[in-house]
């Protein structure tokens, strides 16, 4: 009889182990999950934020602030693919022509599938700018 108290006793910890360990998982995956998707939004929220910032500052003519704007991100990201676009188009805007097209070059290299609608255009409008002068 004692001997099936013990068998009994250590398959009850065994279940209560098991037990634990399945809480201790079920924590660790939603924490992860929890983090991961905090940090997405986080990271959403900084990118929008930056491209509604350049936007703004484009349509308000402040390229030299729009500049100034860009290069600070792309301090810490140089490939920013928003960062090198934006900045593309400011100095196209203050017809740095040959700036802009090493620019767009560039983020041609970063991004190829921008090519037809976000860098296409600029690239032609350059090469119409060239042969104008």
């Amino acid at each position: 009889m004692s001997y099936e108290k013990e068998i009994i006793n250590l398959l009850n910890n065994i279940q209560i182990l098991l037990l634990v360990l399945v809480i201790v998982i079920i924590i660790h995956i939603v924490i992860n999950f929890i983090r991961k998707y905090r940090n997405y939004n986080y990271k959403n929220y900084i990118e929008n934020k930056f491209i509604n910032e350049a936007d703004d500052l484009f349509d308000s003519k402040e390229y030299n602030q729009l500049l100034s704007h860009c290069n600070f991100k792309l301090t810490k990201f140089p490939n920013h693919s928003n960062a090198i676009w934006w900045k593309a188009k400011a100095q196209l805007a203050l017809e740095n022509i040959n700036e802009a097209e090493l620019l767009f070059k560039k983020l041609l290299k970063i991004e190829p599938s921008w090519n037809d609608e976000l860098i296409k255009p600029y690239l032609k409008q350059i090469q119409k700018n060239k042969e104008a002068d």
